[in-house]
């Protein structure tokens, strides 16, 4: 058992410091399902009695995701869906895991399957059919210390895989009754040739560990931020009430500030003008903010893309880093 924990200890320290990193491995030709071991340890700790739930998010057809179930009516900003899950950018399958952890918590999506880590900080979960799947953590306090466990996003190809092993970003927190400032910031990611509408504005739900505290409407008035007090240690997330038409939505925490990032889909004109004449469409850019090097920097304007500057800061201030890596079974054994 103790080779285990070595050797998870040592898979562990390849993560990356932030981001999450995923990578297919040659399974059983014969096998029709998959299983998921997840790993729990944070620095030299192993956390056990860490309950999980997994959650059947959506399936592949063809070269798109096709969302199922209580989450098909969620619209994620997502990567190439032509491409494997494996093969995106690690920032947006980080993106993709909280935004949808916040849909399966503030919603109370049925899972179907959970458990608690054992002894070895270790828990598995057997019989993974080909889809889309979504692992989420509870937080487990023990003594002065709350562990807070990242969630895990990932696709299922039985042809491809059969085994995977998971070693989710932990961090923790030391509680206190101290009162802190809490706030959610809407950030517009569109087009340069495309800015957002001024005069939209988003209703946002704030959520306190799973019950609707408060719900408040962003917009250009109040800069598209709400700011709050609470004593620090509670878990708090927010979700927008309704998605903008032509948008997506992705979710991110960074420690006591919380964003809501809206990125347009609809076509520009170049675009659509390319698709109908069966053309090259032309190359669009994103409008982009400048960001100043500060332990606590200021919050985005509206318009500007401050995204994903919460999961690339080396500040050591990211309270919940999402993702996991995924590795070949055999070299565990």
């Amino acid at each position: 058992m103790k080779n285990i924990r070595y050797r998870a200890l040592a898979g562990i320290c390849m993560l990356s410091v932030l981001l999450p990193f995923f990578r297919a491995f040659p399974a059983d030709a014969d096998a029709e399902t998959s299983t998921l071991s997840l790993y729990c340890l944070r620095e030299d700790e192993i956390v056990d009695g860490m309950h999980w739930q997994i959650f059947r998010v959506g399936h592949r057809e063809a070269d798109d995701y096709v969302f199922e179930g209580d989450f098909s009516e969620y619209r994620p900003t997502l990567g190439d869906e032509s491409l494997p899950l494996s093969e995106w950018d690690a920032d947006m399958v980080a993106a993709a895991a909280e935004t949808m952890r916040v849909y399966a918590l503030v919603d109370r999506i049925a899972n179907i399957g959970d458990g608690y880590t054992d002894e070895q900080g270790c828990l598995k979960f057997s019989g993974l059919e080909d889809g889309l799947y979504l692992v989420v953590g509870d937080r487990l306090t023990k003594g002065i210390k709350t562990y807070v466990p990242g969630a895990i996003f990932f696709e299922v190809d039985n042809e491809a895989e059969n085994e995977l092993d998971a070693f989710p970003k932990i961090i923790y927190l030391t509680m206190s009754d101290a009162e802190v400032d809490y706030s959610v910031a809407k950030i517009w990611k569109n087009r340069d040739d495309q800015p957002p509408d001024t005069e939209v504005y988003i209703t946002c739900e704030i959520y306190c560990d799973g019950e609707l505290q408060d719900t408040v409407r962003l917009d250009k008035t109040n800069n598209w931020t709400y700011t709050w007090s609470d004593k620090n240690g509670r878990e708090w997330l927010v979700k927008e009430k309704e998605i903008p038409e032509n948008y997506t939505v992705s979710y991110w925490h960074e420690r006591y500030r919380y964003y809501i990032v809206n990125t347009l889909t609809e076509p520009s004109e170049e675009e659509t003008t390319a698709a109908e004449s069966t053309t090259t469409s032309t190359a669009v850019t994103s409008t982009t903010a400048s960001v100043t090097s500060q332990t606590e920097p200021g919050l985005p304007q509206t318009g500007q893309l401050w995204w994903p500057v919460p999961i690339l800061s080396g500040s050591g201030l990211l309270l919940l880093a999402v993702g996991a890596r995924l590795r070949r079974k055999e070299e565990r054994t």
